[in-house]
């Protein structure tokens, strides 16, 4: 990947996740 890092990968994983949660 360009400049991603393996963290920031789930990281948006999870705010992706928590969004779900909410809705």
């Amino acid at each position: 990947a360009s400049g991603v890092s393996p963290t920031e990968e789930f990281v948006k994983r999870v705010v992706a996740t928590e969004g779900d949660f909410v809705e």
